[in-house]
C-alpha cells in the first residue's frame, strides 16, 4: 500500500474566507435579471474589453477520443467589478454522429480585489441570456440608419430571447418577425416578447424567402438540423446578417461587403463551416468590442451588406455571472461550501 502524505499547510485553517457559493440551475431560475439589465451588463463588459480594461483570451477546444464529446475551456477578467472567471463546457455525443446526449457548462468566479472565491454556477442560462444580448449589440453597432424591419431565424431558446434584446438595442426597428418550425417555441417567443415589450408584437413570418428579402436585419439562430438557410442573393442592399448558430448560408459571409465579429480569433476556432477550401477565412473588418469602444466602425456605408459573427466571449459570461451572484446573495439563494 502506498501512503500519500498531505502537506501540513493543506490542513491548516486560515483567517481567509475560502467558502464559495454554489448556484444551481434552480437557484438561477429564481433570480430575475430583466433583458435591459442583461443588455447593459454585456455592453459594459464588451466596451471595457475594447478599451483594454478587460481580458478575454481565445477559448481552448478539445475533442474527446472517438469523437465522444466536445470540450471548451475559457477564462476572462473584468476590471469593474474586478472579477476573474473560468468557464468549462462539456458536450457529450457518445460517438461521431454528433447527436448531443448530455451538456454541462459551469462558471467559477473570483473577486479580483481580495481573492475571494464567489460562485460556482451552472452556466447554461447565463450562456443562453448573454448570447442574444451580444447579437443585439452587433445589430446596434452595424445597423443601417434606414433599417426598420428585422427577422429572427429559429424558434429555440436563443430565438426566444433575441426579440426583446433586439428591440431594446435598436429602438428604430418598427417590425420584428420570427420564422421557425417549432410551433411551441414560436408561441413562447411571442409571449415573452409581449411580456418584455408591452404594446408590441412579434410577428410570425410564414414565407421564409419573402421575409428575408424584406428584412434589414437578420439573426440566424436556428439549430444544426435547420432546413432554412438565408441565401446571399436574397439580401437587400444595406442588410445586416448576424450568425449565432445556423440559418445563414456560408455565401452570406463570403459575399458580404463588410464583416464584423465578436472575435476574429475565436471565429476561426468555432466557425469552421465558413472556412474557405484551404482552411483560411476572409478577413474581419472590425470586432464588436472595438466598435463599442469607438475604435472601429460597424459599417462604412448605408449600402454595404454586412455580416456579423457572434461566437460568444467569456467576458460576457463573467459579467452576467457576477451580476447573477450579487442578485442571488441579496435574495439568500445558493449553498455556501468550503472546498479549499
Amino acid at each position: 500500500m502506498t501512503t500519500v502524505l498531505i502537506p501540513e499547510d493543506l490542513h491548516k485553517k486560515s483567517d481567509l474566507d475560502h467558502r464559495v457559493t454554489l448556484l444551481s440551475r434552480q437557484d438561477i431560475a429564481k433570480v430575475a435579471l430583466d433583458h435591459k439589465t442583461l443588455l447593459a451588463t454585456v455592453e459594459t463588459a464588451l466596451r471595457d474589453l475594447g478599451a483594454g480594461l478587460a481580458l478575454n483570451p481565445a477559448k481552448i477546444e478539445m475533442e474527446s477520443p472517438g469523437e465522444r464529446a466536445m470540450n471548451y475551456a475559457m477564462m476572462g477578467a473584468l476590471a469593474d467589478p474586478a472579477t476573474v472567471g473560468m468557464k468549462l463546457s462539456y458536450k457529450y455525443f457518445g460517438g461521431p454522429k454528433r447527436q448531443m446526449q448530455r451538456y454541462y457548462t459551469t462558471l467559477l468566479i473570483f473577486d479580483d480585489t481580495n481573492g475571494q472565491p464567489l460562485a460556482l454556477a451552472d452556466c447554461s442560462w447565463i450562456t443562453a441570456a448573454r448570447t442574444p444580448a451580444v447579437s443585439a449589440l452587433l445589430a446596434k453597432a452595424s445597423i443601417s440608419k434606414s433599417a426598420r424591419k428585422a427577422l429572427i431565424v429559429g424558434s429555440g431558446m436563443q430565438a426566444q430571447y433575441a426579440g426583446p434584446m433586439l428591440a431594446e438595442a435598436c429602438p428604430q426597428l418598427e417590425q420584428i418577425s420570427i420564422h421557425g418550425r417549432y410551433q411551441e417555441g414560436l408561441k413562447t417567443a411571442r409571449e415573452f416578447f409581449t411580456h418584455c415589450c408591452p404594446g408590441r408584437q412579434l410577428e410570425v413570418a410564414a414565407d421564409f424567402e419573402t421575409a428575408v428579402r424584406d428584412a434589414d436585419v437578420i439573426i440566424g439562430v436556428s439549430g444544426p438540423a435547420s432546413l432554412d438557410q438565408v441565401q446571399a442573393d436574397w439580401l437587400k442592399p444595406g442588410a445586416l446578417s448576424i450568425l449565432v448558430g445556423y440559418g445563414l448560408h456560408a455565401d452570406v459571409f463570403h459575399q458580404a461587403d463588410y464583416r464584423t465579429a465578436t472575435s476574429e480569433e475565436q471565429m476561426q476556432v468555432t466557425g469552421q463551416d465558413f472556412a474557405l477550401p484551404d482552411g483560411s477565412f476572409p478577413a474581419v473588418d472590425a470586432e464588436l468590442p472595438a466598435i463599442l469602444a469607438g475604435h472601429a466602425k460597424g459599417r462604412l456605408s448605408e449600402e454595404q451588406r454586412v455580416f456579423s459573427y457572434n461566437s460568444g466571449l467569456i467576458i460576457t459570461d463573467v459579467a452576467v455571472g457576477r451580476a447573477l451572484y450579487e442578485a442571488a446573495i441579496a435574495r439568500g439563494l445558493g449553498n455556501t461550501v468550503s472546498i479549499w
